[in-house]
């Protein structure tokens, strides 16, 4: 198993999570003249952001995403700032490292003190219950 991070993307509007969920897919527009003038900013946050290996609808406002991330932690906090700067809330952010699932705790500094939070003795090898797992982390957004 890869070093992976996975994060939950919130959005203002169902509008918004579908252009997010655009931008990050297979078929994202080639250019930003593709891209109708209110989704610019977004689109443009997200242009150079590798498409995620895994990318699923929660609900019709959130969106979970995980990416392979090979290069160190600063990936990690690279995506977080894209997707910020393209309007979402990035809840719960993880890293996923060999099947032990690290809450990240301070997203500007990974190598900080007390920056990553173990969240299991157990190891996690599927996705399925990694994102079980972070289902139980989540704030109540209702």
């Amino acid at each position: 198993m890869e070093n992976a991070f996975y994060c939950l993307l919130s959005s203002e509007t169902a509008e918004h999570c579908a252009q997010v969920e655009c931008f990050l897919g297979p078929d994202k527009p080639v250019l930003d003249d593709d891209v109708a003038e209110p989704w610019q900013a977004c689109y443009r946050a997200l242009e150079f952001v590798v498409e995620p290996v895994y990318l699923q609808r929660e609900d019709n406002r959130r969106l979970w995403a995980g990416w392979d991330i090979h290069a160190g932690f600063e990936v990690a906090q690279t995506l977080i700032a894209a997707c910020r700067e393209a309007g979402c809330q990035v809840l719960v952010p993880t890293l996923w490292l060999g099947g032990d699932v690290l809450a990240i705790e301070n997203p500007h500094d990974l190598y900080a003190p007390k920056a990553l939070k173990m969240l299991k003795e157990d190891s996690v090898f599927d996705e399925p219950k990694l994102i079980k797992l972070l289902r139980k982390r989540l704030p109540n957004l209702d």
